[in-house]
């Protein structure tokens, strides 16, 4: 019996510790930087549901009760618990110190009136750990400064007001009790909200590890490219500014708006330098061949698509990770579809195409168009943007291409930057 349950605790840790690390690390080094964010935003959703319902309760009580204090005191902190988790325009950085602060107000405002034997104590702890753990040392260092005024502020007040604390004797107020108690409330906030800011930030850096380690898997494959054709590797990181700046332009559309978030262009960004991952499975007489393909030697080289799908695969199955390079599976499999339908490997037609694949398809034909290659001479930018126009609907997504030319010039730019034999 023992066995079974010990086996349960281990199946249940490790699809806990396994989703969760899924959803904090998609597999960019930007991500880190936001991964507090996402957590603050589960965290103050979940309150917020449970204040939904129990402000629901409390108002009736209170207006039974006609207690005007505290339904106003509710209401305010309903309506701003709503504005915290909607209004995702505010920065982080002020929705998680204002998200936090209210804990403070709570404890404070409690405190002030029933004294340092009510739950403004929870409170006051709350909101040292919660910052703690949303703003790592600058929230822990901010929300022990703010206990520390709180503390002081009672202690001046004390011998001049009558706060008439219930269960509050007036030997309290006279006695050197108080100055203990706030010692001992400050000692227990900064060990308790210590303890949080040293996980939290343990935590931080295995997310790092964990991605700095995904990371290196994606560029050293892609390097495989380089190793057979040194051209193949400056196109990649063409590939991937062109990227960046396409999919930047691509999000001021309003269909795309909340799809394309910064970890989605970090993640096309590092992803697109694997698209061409299959040709190292291709034979040197074609991938390298200074005339047209033939028939059948086309028919082979449009095998890399499938190959270098396969061997993403292999490692996700690997690894167990259904997050991990997904984006570059797609990519690699889908950018030589075509918006009419007649690319391949599948013939896809429209927005059957993943998005990413329809960035990057634009950005290789273009690369392809510009630069040298030993089968071809290269195209001027202007010329190559005429042939891109010229494809709008049937090649490429309509949307995409309006997208490319509104940051032609920015492209230009990174062209004449990481290419040299320009026209």
């Amino acid at each position: 019996m023992n066995k079974i349950i010990l086996k349960i605790k281990i199946f249940a840790t490790h699809i806990i510790i396994k989703n969760m690390m899924a959803y904090f690390v998609p597999g960019n080094q930007k991500f880190i930087h936001h991964w507090r964010e996402y957590f603050f935003n589960i965290v103050f959703f979940l309150i917020f549901l449970f204040i939904t319902a129990s402000f629901i309760i409390a108002v009736i009580f209170q207006i039974i009760s006609k207690n005007l204090f505290f339904i106003i005191v509710g209401l305010f902190i309903y309506i701003f618990f709503t504005l915290i988790i909607y209004l995702k325009q505010i920065p982080y950085l002020i929705r998680s110190y204002l998200g936090c602060f209210i804990f403070y107000i709570l404890g404070f405002v409690i405190f002030f009136k029933v004294g340092p034997v009510s739950s403004g104590l929870f409170w006051f702890f709350m909101f040292s750990m919660f910052n703690s753990s949303f703003n790592g040392l600058r929230g822990f260092v901010f929300s022990n400064l703010m206990i520390i005024l709180a503390v002081a502020f009672f202690q001046i007040m004390i011998p001049v007001y009558d706060f008439n604390w219930t269960y509050i004797t007036k030997d309290f107020y006279d006695s050197r009790f108080w100055l203990l108690t706030g010692i001992t409330l400050i000692v227990l906030n900064a060990g308790m909200s210590s303890s949080v800011y040293f996980f939290m930030n343990h935590f931080e850096k295995m997310l790092i590890k964990n991605s700095d380690s995904k990371n290196a898997i994606i560029i050293g494959l892609a390097s495989l490219a380089e190793y057979r054709d040194y051209d193949t590797g400056k196109h990649l990181e063409r590939i991937s500014k062109y990227a960046v700046v396409l999919t930047k332009e691509l999000r001021k559309l309003k269909k795309y708006r909340n799809y394309i978030t910064d970890e989605y262009i970090d993640d096309l960004s590092i992803s697109s330098i694997l698209h061409d991952i299959g040709k190292v499975g291709i034979e040197d007489k074609i991938l390298l061949k200074p005339g047209k393909l033939d028939k059948a030697e086309y028919e082979s080289i449009k095998m890399h698509t499938i190959i270098g799908s396969n061997v993403i695969k292999n490692i996700n199955d690997k690894i167990k990770d259904r997050y991990f390079l997904n984006m570059a599976n797609q990519i690699i499999l889908y950018h030589h579809e075509k918006y009419d339908g007649s690319g391949y490997p599948n013939g896809l037609k429209g927005e059957d195409i993943p998005l990413s694949a329809r960035i990057i398809a634009i950005a290789d034909v273009y690369d392809a168009l510009t630069t040298k290659r030993i089968y071809k001479e290269d195209y001027s930018h202007v010329k190559a943007i005429d042939i891109i126009k010229s494809e709008k609907g049937r090649h490429f997504d309509p949307d995409i291409v309006d997208a490319f030319i509104n940051v032609n010039r920015e492209i230009d730019d990174i062209r004449k930057l990481f290419y040299n034999g320009l026209k």
